[in-house]
Order: structure tokens, then sequence, then C-alpha cells
């Protein structure tokens, strides 16, 4: 047998020796849960349990085959306990049940796009706004209903406030596809839990299926939503052995219908309960988890616990630096991680984090004219997204009128021209050499009819008066103006999205010319590299699970994080919090965050604030103020280089804090 007592510390050894009984073991980042999991399992089967009447329910199923098989490695008999996600497992009960269920024998499972051409095929022909959202939307909408148990209404109202006129027009095409689902024997990937839940609540099932399993064991418990709450109570009724593994401090997917509360009312749930904290940090330094422990402590819904590097590894303090604009930002980031690529650090220890994709569009830029490889998670490299392609065209077409690709996409934006339409247009152009004008005459001739003509016109005027405006920003804000109603009319997640142009708008104003910008925008991209192969650019929601050396945080303005979304909502705010946590335990050696002065997404507040997170208790006093700069594109580095932040060159001393109280 393995000698656990040498395998883990205190409290991983106290969870593991807890059999019996409900358990919730709170698991501080980088505290070695997987030990956990992989110890329990083995210890259980050691101790003569059953393998096949032990459950793992996870996440992903790599990560069950993952922990199964290290307990497999210790003995091979735990290579027969039942481990997948929520999912698989529902799917293996429906198809043992499916009459129960109330499905046919033969019944069909729908992925994404199976269930998105559904929504489609159910749409009333009335249905002819072109404001009322897409197939894929609606999907979306109806899963949150389902996955966050709320109102179609309701979901409208926290995401999608631009749909809240077609709410019952929104719930009678649900309706509709529930019936077209249950007539042709179909389910989607969330009927699966809503199936599943009923069927552990029939008397047959928890007799025959339910009282097979004895022991239950749940991994990342803080991710589960209320179905999934739910279906562990039912699992775990008949016998209360349950072990749920989590940590509320990184419940961060209340978006996608997480519910924080299955974590923070588990022992309200499973009365006399025992709670095991992990604590013990085996990933960072005591100085970034000095930071971290600052973010917990001003949690409010919570539970307490303190993280201490479990091989008392000291190292460098997280530092702040703050910069005049993203470009500058964007600068000082790349040559950083030049300077450490140079010095031999892998780049697959390099990572940048940022609260949403748009913040890292800069950066994106500037690591391509540099050719430094580099990988995005959570969201395409912006060039690649459709809405930045339609402006970048448009673009193209106010620069350069013979560019007969752009023509094609500019004029596919308009209703009912498709490629031979398109195509006839192009026809008259290519025939005819001259500048905008000469092409502006030809939208404008009589060879067009109708609503094409109208829309040649609007296009015609539009071109006219961008080709003829020097000042590259002016002729990008022209496009935007131009582009708006296609693009709230492409675009379901419009809202999302804007703030991709004002990101693309600080790189048009940062080119000394129309041939530079559209030249660096047209260089292939580095190309997708292995899996360490590159640096990492990744949103915090993507970067979770992850760890790297070093890690930069960016953007830290108060609107961009915390989302100003959130300003108005308490618990979305909370999470928030428990993202900018995660986001610090990313990093195992180096931590530093960054943030710049300039506010270009709304002229009205010319400078923006720091991001309210840095002003919570003792997080000020948990960075290093003896590493906050500015910095210009210059190349120049120095204390208080721009103005209002102490004087050309001169030191800040005392008030390079003044960002805290809202100053800077």
């Amino acid at each position: 047998m393995v000698d656990l007592k040498a395998q883990l510390n205190e409290a991983q050894l106290s969870a593991v020796n807890t059999v019996n009984g409900p358990v919730l073991v709170i698991a501080g980042a980088g505290s070695g849960k997987t030990r956990v999991i992989e110890y329990r399992v083995l210890r259980l089967v050691e101790e003569g349990v059953d393998p096949s009447s032990i459950l793992l329910l996870t996440f992903t199923r790599e990560a069950a085959r993952r922990m199964l098989e290290r307990a497999a490695g210790h003995d091979r008999r735990c290579s027969r306990v039942e481990g997948g996600t929520f999912h698989s497992f529902g799917y293996r009960l429906l198809r043992r049940y499916y009459a129960s269920a109330g499905l046919p024998e033969n019944f069909s499972v729908m992925d994404e796009d199976d269930a998105g051409e559904a929504i489609k095929r159910c749409m009333d022909r009335s249905v002819q706004d072109k404001r009322f959202p897409k197939k894929d939307t609606v999907r979306s909408i109806i899963s949150a209903c389902v996955n966050r148990s709320l109102s179609v209404e309701d979901v409208l109202a926290g995401d999608y406030r631009h749909f809240l006129p077609f709410s019952g027009e929104i719930s009678s095409l649900r309706s509709r596809y529930c019936d077209f689902k249950r007539k042709n024997g179909y389910v989607d990937y969330d009927d699966i839990l809503v199936l599943m839940k009923a069927l552990l609540e029939k008397e047959e099932v928890r007799a025959s299926f339910i009282s097979s399993y004895r022991f239950v064991m749940v991994d990342e418990f803080q991710d589960t939503n209320r179905l999934q709450g739910e279906i562990t109570r039912l699992l775990a009724e008949p016998h209360g052995n349950v072990m749920v593994v989590g940590d509320d401090a990184q419940s961060i997917y209340g978006f996608r219908g997480a519910s924080h509360r299955n974590i923070m009312k588990f022992s309200e749930v499973y009365r006399g309960c025992k709670i095991v904290k992990l604590q013990d940090n085996y990933r960072s330094t005591q100085p970034i988890l000095d930071l971290a422990n600052s973010v917990l402590r001003s949690m409010e819904n919570k539970y307490d616990k303190s993280l201490v590097s479990a091989h008392s590894r000291d190292g460098e303090r997280p530092a702040f630096f703050m910069f005049g604009d993203a470009y500058d930002e964007a600068c000082w980031l790349a040559s950083r991680l030049e300077e450490a690529l140079a010095a031999g650090q892998s780049p697959g220890e390099q990572a940048v984090l940022f609260r949403s994709a748009y913040v890292s569009i800069p950066l994106q830029a500037e690591l391509g004219r540099r050719r430094i490889a580099f990988r995005v998670f959570g969201g395409m490299k912006f060039y690649e997204a459709a809405h930045i392609k339609d402006a970048v065209c448009l673009f193209r077409l106010a620069h350069n009128p013979s560019d007969e690709l752009a023509w094609r996409r500019v004029l596919k934006m308009n209703d009912g021209v498709g490629e031979k339409t398109a195509e006839r247009v192009i026809s008259e152009i290519r025939h005819c050499r001259g500048g905008m004008r000469v092409y502006a005459s030809i939208l404008r001739s009589g060879k067009f009819k109708g609503g094409l003509k109208s829309a040649l016109e609007k296009l015609a005027f539009f071109l006219e008066k961008a080709s003829s405006e020097p000042d590259l920003a002016l002729r990008f804000d022209m496009i935007l103006e131009y582009y708006a109603p296609f693009f709230r009319d492409r675009f379901d997640d419009w809202h999302l999205r804007n703030g991709d142009f004002t990101a693309l708008r600080e790189i048009v104003a940062h080119s000394a010319s129309a041939d530079e910008l559209l030249a660096s925008l047209a260089i292939d991209p580095p190309q997708q590299c292995e899996e360490r192969g590159g640096i990492v650019l990744s949103t915090i929601h993507s970067a979770k699970g992850l760890e790297w050396d070093n890690v930069y945080l960016i953007g830290m303005q108060d609107g961009v994080f915390p989302s100003g979304f959130s300003f108005e909502k308490p618990e979305e705010m909370e999470e928030e919090q428990r993202l900018f946590y995660v986001a610090i335990t990313r990093a195992r050696g180096r931590l530093i965050l960054t943030f710049h002065r300039e506010n270009a997404r709304n002229l009205l507040t010319p400078f923006n604030r720091v991001s309210r997170f840095l002003e919570l208790p003792g997080v000020a006093d948990s960075i290093d103020k003896e590493d906050v700069f500015s910095w210009n594109s210059t190349g120049r580095r120095g204390r208080g280089a721009y103005p209002g932040c102490g004087g050309e060159g001169e030191a800040l001393d005392d008030r390079m804090f003044d960002f805290l109280d809202g100053e800077v």
C-alpha cells in the first residue's frame, strides 16, 4: 500500500482519509486538489470498496481520465472507477432509461450546429424583422434559460437588452423548438441535464441505478450550475457519501450558468459535512500569494482562507506600470517580451492576460510587427474577426479604389447582393480606370435599380468623402459611421465587439500612412505554435487552470477590469473580483500589472481611472512601489514621464500611488 503520509500534506491527508459522509474540500489555487482526488480514489479501492461503485464527475473527460490514470498507476483496479463529465454520464443514463425519459430508443443528440438549424426551422415565417436575433443567438438565449433557471425575459434583461422587444416571440420560438425536438426524437446538450435530473427523481431509477454508486466525487464544484447541483444531491441521497472539491474564489463562469451558491450552500444542503481547506500553494512565490490573499480578504461571500507557499518560496513583489496610452503599453510589453526571449527564457512561460479580448489588440499588432510568435486563447486574432475584416476592407477601398477583393466584400455586405450581383458591379468598375470620383459615378449610373441603386449611391457618397480625408483617424471614424448599420444588423453581439474598433482606431492613429497601416495588417500573422512554442495571450477565463513563470496582467482600467457591465450588478462585481484573484494566481514567479491613462473609448472622460480592485485593502501594500514607472513611445523610461504624474522625469515618491484615490 502507498504511504499516504509521505505523499500528502496534513490537509490533503485529512480529505483523503475522510471516507464516509459529506465532505467539502475548499482547494485554494495551486493547492494540489488533483492529488486529493487521485489518492482518495486509491484509498477507497485499497480499503476494499468496489471500484465500479465509485463515481467521479468532472467538467472534461480529459480531467477524469488523467486523475484515474494516476490512481491506476498505484493500483490497476482504479481504472474500473467510473469517471466522466455530467453530460457523458447523463447520456449513458438516458440510453438505459430512454422510455422513462419519454424518448424513443433511437433518440439522437444534437450538437450546437444542429440545434441552431433546428431553431431556424422553427422560426415563424412571420418573423421578418431584421432586428430579430439570429438562430445561434436564440440558441444561446434558450441555453441560458435552462442553465440559469431563468425566463427568456430575465435572460434578455441581463444580457441582451436590445432584444427585449422580442421577448414574447422568443418565448414562443422556444416552445416550438421543444415541440420539434420531442416530435423528432432529438435532445440537445442542455436537455441531457434536464432529463437526467428528472430520471434521478424517479423511484425505479433510484432503486436500480443510484444505489449502485456508494461514493460520489465531483471536481470543480464551484463551476456547477443549479441543475448539476441538484443532480449531485440526488446521486448522493441514498448513502450520503459525497465529496466535492472546488474553490469558491475561482467561481468565474456565472455567464455560462455556473452557480456560486452551490459551493457556498453545501454545508446547508449536507448537514454535518466536514470542511477541509487546502491552503498550501505549490505554484507561486509568497509575494504573489500576499497579493492574492489581500484580494481574498476583501471578498464578501467566501470561505476564509490564506494561501501560503508550500516551499517557502520568496521572490519579486508584483509590480505596477502605467503608460500614456494603449499603444505605449503595447510597445513596452513587446520590448519586455523580446528581451525575455533574447535572454533564453521559454516563450511558453510568458503569458499576457486580460479581461476582454479587445484589450490585447494593440499588443497583437505590435508582436506581429516584430515577428514575435504568439498564440491567442479565448478568441481569434483580432484581424481574423469578420467585423474587423469588414472595416479594413472599407479602409482599403477609401485608399485604393482599384482593390477588387475589397469591393467584393463591401458590396456583399448589402442585402440582396450575392456573388452574381457583386460580380456585375465589379465588372463595370473593372472596365473603367480612374480615381474614386470615376468609380463613384459608375455606382450612381442608371444601370442599377431599386434597393441596389440606393445602396450603391450611399456607398459612393461615403467613399468620395472618406477618400478625401487625409487624417487617418478621422477617416476611420467615417468608416465606422458608415459601417454602423451593417455592423448592428450582422452581429447580434455588436455591443460586445465595439471595443475592437476602439483598439483598431488606436493602431490607425499611430500609423504613419495608410500604406504602412494596410501593409502591417496584410502581413501573414505568425503561425499557430505548438503547445509550448509561443507567447500566450489569453483572456483570464481561458487561463483558468493554467500557470506560467511570468504573467503580465494588462488593461487594469476601471470599466475594463472590472467590466463596466458589472457596475450596477453586485453579484457580477463579486465575480469580477474572483476573476482578478484567478489572474493573480496564474503566476509562478513574476507578476506585472499594467494600466494606461488615455481613455480612447469615451471622449467625455479623457483619462482612465485605475481599477477599483487596486483600491482594495492591502492590495497597494502588496505591490512594489519602486517598480512603478511611465513609459513613452520614444523608448525613454523614467518616473513621471507624463503630465500629471509628477512632471517631466520627476520622481513620484509619496504620490506614486495617488491612483488609489482616483487622482491619476
